[in-house]
């Protein structure tokens, strides 16, 4: 049943999420970030730490499926191991730039075309209440700033496939400290909730501008 559940997968793999410039790069271009495809709303995540000729990471398929990915660059192709949760394995191989690559996926003898497009979030998010929340990301990393009742708000966190955490402080008050945790529900949707060390805590929904 697993590798049925799998093949679903698979079938959710065929982005329809285009970008230009499908070809032509190379080791000195980086492909650290957050990467996703799409098809009929299924969107697949991916998080990628490019360190010379190696690539790890992390994925959440649209069918729940999670694990870690571990593999080699060599000029613009890549040859990824992803290493499902209950130990099962697949491959993604193929040429990918800085912007987008056709991979070819493949799991147990069944082989797919999973196209991947670089997914960013740094811009202006709209908080539901009339505020907004600016988010700048780098590679793998986030900054967040905000102001409420007068006061600015900024912190830090990291991705890891579809998930964002990070952690927010004041200037006005030096001991307070909030924790974020959200998921990408959809392109331009970001949901979650938060906790701060004084106990109270409350939803997160964030919409791209």
């Amino acid at each position: 049943m697993r590798s049925v559940y799998k093949a679903l997968a698979v079938a959710a793999m065929t982005g329809i999420l285009v970008l230009s410039g499908c070809g032509g790069g190379d080791s000195s271009v980086s492909l650290t970030g957050l990467w996703m495809d799409s098809e009929t709303g299924n969107i697949n995540f991916f998080s990628f730490n490019h360190s010379g000729d190696r690539i790890t990471g992390n994925f959440k398929t649209a069918t729940g499926w999670t694990g870690t990915l571990n593999g080699a660059v060599d000029g613009n192709t890549v040859s990824i191991t992803m290493i499902y949760s209950d130990g099962d394995t697949a491959t993604l191989s193929g040429d990918i730039n800085g912007e987008a690559g056709d991979l070819q996926y493949t799991y147990d003898g069944t082989a797919s075309t999973l196209r991947l497009g670089r997914y960013e979030l740094s811009g202006l998010w709209a908080d539901g209440s009339g505020g907004t929340v600016d988010i700048e990301q780098d590679g793998l990393s986030v900054s967040l700033s905000f102001t409420a009742e007068g006061n600015s708000f900024v912190g830090t966190g990291t991705i890891s496939a579809d998930n964002i955490t990070a952690q927010l402080t004041t200037s006005a008050d030096p001991s307070w400290l909030s924790t974020w945790t959200m998921t990408i529900a959809e392109a331009g949707q970001i949901a979650g909730s938060f906790r701060n060390n004084s106990g109270n805590g409350g939803a997160i929904t964030l919409s791209a501008e």
